[in-house]
C-alpha cells in the first residue's frame, strides 16, 4: 500500500536517512513509480517489495514501525481483519503503526466542501501534476462506501493492540495509531 513511495522522504526525514525501509504494495505500476522514486531521490536503506500486504514475506516481529496512508477504503472488513493480524504478526514487541485515512466530516457544511474536494479536486490534481487522473474517480466512491476509521479502531483494539485515533483537518482524516504490546 506504498503507492509511489510519496511519504518516504517523510519517513527518512524523521526518522533519519539510515532508516531502513520496505515500502509494500501490490501494484507493479505502483513499485515502478515507488522504486523510481528512490533512485531519483537516492533513499539509501529502501527496498521496493511487490506483494500483497495481507501476506507479507516478511518473518515475524521485524519491522519497528508499520505506516500507512490512504489505503484502507480500498479493503473490506474481512480484509481489514486480515491486515490487522498481518500487522500484529510483523511487528517487534512495542512496535508502532501509523495508518491514515480520509474520513466524512460529521459536520454537513465541511461534507460539501470534502466531496467537491476528493470528488472534483482531487483527479484534476492528479491530471496536473501525474497525467492520469483515472487513478482518482473511484475516490469518492472509496471514501463513502469506508465512511470513518470507527471500524477500523475497533478491528484493531479486538486484534490485541493499544489503539487511540486522531482527527485531522476538521474530521476529514483520521489516524489510528498505537503500538503492539510487550509480551507478558
Amino acid at each position: 500500500m506504498t503507492g509511489g513511495g510519496e511519504c518516504l522522504g517523510h519517513i527518512k526525514k524523521h526518522f533519519g536517512p539510515a532508516t531502513k525501509v520496505d515500502l509494500v504494495d501490490w501494484s507493479n505500476a505502483m513499485c515502478e513509480r515507488a522504486q523510481n522514486n528512490i533512485n531519483r531521490n537516492k533513499y539509501a536503506g529502501s527496498e521496493v517489495i511487490c506483494c500483497n500486504a495481507l501476506n507479507l514475506p516478511s518473518p515475524a516481529n521485524n519491522y519497528d514501525v508499520v505506516y500507512s496512508t490512504f489505503g484502507l477504503k480500498t479493503l473490506t472488513d474481512e480484509e481489514l481483519v486480515l491486515l490487522a493480524d498481518e500487522i500484529m504478526r510483523v511487528l517487534k514487541p512495542g512496535g508502532r503503526f501509523c495508518l491514515l485515512e480520509f474520513s466524512i466530516p460529521a459536520n454537513f457544511i465541511l461534507q460539501l466542501f470534502f466531496k467537491f474536494y476528493v470528488k472534483r479536486l482531487v483527479p484534476i490534481m492528479g491530471w496536473l501534476f501525474l497525467g492520469n487522473p483515472d487513478n482518482y474517480r473511484m475516490l469518492w466512491q472509496y471514501t463513502v462506501a469506508f465512511g470513518n476509521c470507527g471500524k477500523v479502531r475497533k478491528m484493531f483494539e479486538s486484534c490485541g493492540f493499544e489503539v487511540d485515533s486522531s482527527p485531522f483537518f476538521f474530521g476529514s482524516a483520521t489516524q489510528i495509531h498505537g503500538r503492539k504490546p510487550f509480551k507478558k
